[in-house]
Formats: structure tokens, sequence, C-alpha cells
């Protein structure tokens, strides 16, 4: 922590402030020193407890419309554009085994993500040069939509 505060410090390079910018900067310092040095001693006595590790988890609610017009968009997109002929054949499967777990009563999130993200990975690698503006807007809206940004 000490050498975090160090190399803090001569980052704001207080001494190329002129006046009284360089005062108060150096005040700004000063008083962070006594906080981290107080805090140092706290800890080392036993009187500051760092906290359990916090775990977050994220909720994604997914709206099945959502999804299919985000998914139409994308295919109508994909199909305007050259595409090389396993390029497309992967696309298509993929966006077969979205449309199959949309049509199931309870489709499975991660199948969905995960053919998402092939989708994404095959998107990302397709030349630069058939990337129209509209195949961009209707990859991040699939994205969005699967929950994938």
């Amino acid at each position: 922590m000490e050498n975090f505060a160090i190399e803090m410090k001569g980052l704001t390079a207080a001494d190329r402030y002129v006046g009284s910018a360089g005062d108060i900067v150096r005040q700004k310092l000063r008083e962070f020193d006594e906080h981290l040095y107080f805090t140092i001693r706290q800890f080392d006595t036993g009187f500051v407890d760092p906290q359990e590790p916090a775990t977050q988890s994220v909720q994604f609610q997914m709206s099945i419309e959502s999804v299919k017009t985000a998914l139409d968009g994308f295919e109508a997109a994909i199909a305007a554009v050259e595409l090389p002929s396993a390029q497309r054949d992967d696309i298509s499967a993929d966006i077969l085994t979205i449309k199959a777990q949309l049509a199931k009563k309870r489709p499975t999130l991660s199948v969905l993500q995960e053919a998402g993200k092939s989708l994404r990975n095959i998107v990302e690698g397709v030349a630069a040069g058939i990337m129209t503006p509209g195949i961009v807007a209707a990859a991040s809206a699939l994205w969005n939509a699967l929950g994938l940004c």
C-alpha cells in the first residue's frame, strides 16, 4: 500500500505546480499520508480487519421477444453479404441452435449465450471489408438481447 502511495505521489508531481495550486496538492498529499499511516497502524494492531471478499452475482432476465427480433435482424443483415461457405454454415448452425432453444417452453440461457458467443466469434473473425454498419448494429442488438455485452 505504501508503494502504491509513493507511485501515485510521483504521478501528481506536486513540485511542478506553482503558487497556491502546489500548496494545495502538497497539503492533500500530507493528509493522504496521515490517513494511510493511521490505517496501516490500525491494521497492524488488529483494529482493522479486512472484510470478507465480496461476491457478486448478476441476474440477467432475457426477453424471448427481444432475442427473436434481434435474431431476425441479424439474419437479414448476414443474408445481405457474401460470406465464405464455411462461415455461412457455422453462422446458420448457431442461428438454428438459438431458434431451437427459443422454441422450447424454457430455453436454456447458457446454450443461448454460448451460441451467441460463437456467432460473435465468427463475426469478429470475418474480414472487416464485409462488416457493414447494418451487420454491426444487428450483431450488437443480438449480443445485448442475449446478455453478452
